[in-house]
């Protein structure tokens, strides 16, 4: 490979380098805390929110980690694999972010590798912007696994969501509210809406 290749110190400016704007344009405008782990670790985080990110420099790359802190090991199989379905069916549509399991307890954590030799700001916060959006998705799965083990006939919806809302209604928060693609939200709500129906998964459903 060939080319200058990003230093940590760049990456720290990039996300404590807050200019002054009517407007929030990406996520780098955000009041980003920045913490040395270690020589090659750097730990971001935005409090306001909750969010904790773990950037990792390799030799070549550049490694931006999101953990959800939802632990998989002690599920029963039959719990775990439901999960890794709907996940894998959520990778697909997201190409700048994997989905995989991390340590002991078989954590879920979203991912992402930047090439040090041609990354810029923009693809850096782009690629930011694909774990935020990955993140909502993969949330409202593993809520709604939360919510199904408090009850079987609950069913997990986004709260601005009240009584008992259609596949469509469920869509369309998705997208307004959560910010998703139309196709992201169709994987999102068809895992809504599974336990609601009680049937096995047979694709989204299909449109006039």
């Amino acid at each position: 490979m060939s080319g200058k290749k990003i230093t940590r110190d760049e990456i720290i400016k990039w996300l404590t380098e807050h200019k002054k704007r009517n407007k929030i344009e990406n996520v780098l405008d955000f009041k980003w805390e920045v913490e040395e782990a270690d020589e090659n670790t750097l730990l971001a985080s935005l409090p306001e929110i909750g969010l904790n990110l773990i950037i990792e420099i390799e030799e070549d790359f550049i490694n931006i980690s999101l953990p959800t802190g939802f632990e998989t090991a002690t599920l029963p199989n039959k719990d775990r694999l439901d999960i890794y379905r709907k996940l894998l069916l959520l990778s697909d549509r997201f190409m700048m972010t994997k989905l995989t399991l991390y340590g002991l307890g078989d954590e879920v954590l979203l991912r992402t590798d930047l090439d040090r030799h041609t990354l810029g700001k923009k693809e850096f916060a782009d690629a930011i912007e694909s774990l935020l959006f990955t993140a909502e998705a993969v949330g409202y799965v593993l809520s709604s696994h939360e919510k199904e083990e408090e009850s079987e006939e609950e069913t997990y919806v986004p709260e601005d969501l009240e009584g008992n809302p259609t596949f469509e209604e469920i869509k369309n928060a998705l997208i307004e509210v959560g910010g998703l693609a139309e196709e992201d939200a169709i994987a999102v709500a068809t895992s809504i809406v599974l336990k609601k129906e009680k049937k096995r998964y047979t694709g989204p459903p299909q449109y006039a």
